[in-house]
């Protein structure tokens, strides 16, 4: 036996028996109306185009500026004098004075 209620079994059966509804469709002539308001795409002028174009050589100098900041960060300086060349470079600068 159904335990649903005879109010809610009525629904169901109206739902059953209702026609489905029609599917929505656009007014008469309304793509016509889109198609004619629609507008052309505008070309750029001059300005525009110096100002797009001056744009990506900037963003270009920026990625050239940080990847020579990170060579030079990891460059690594000269290696140090072996203790041999000190002396002698000791010796020739204590020696001889022009």
């Amino acid at each position: 036996m159904s335990t649903l209620p005879p109010d809610l079994k009525r629904l169901f059966k109206w739902a059953q028996q209702a026609s489905p509804p029609a599917p929505a469709e656009a007014p008469f002539g309304f793509a016509s109306r889109v198609w004619a308001n629609r507008q052309p795409a505008k070309s750029p002028t001059l300005f525009e185009e110096l100002q797009r174009t001056t744009g990506a050589f900037c963003i270009v100098a920026l990625i050239f500026i940080v990847g020579g900041t990170l060579v030079l960060l990891n460059h690594h300086a000269t290696p140090p004098v072996p203790q041999e060349f000190s002396s002698a470079l000791h010796y020739l600068a204590c020696n001889f004075h022009p």
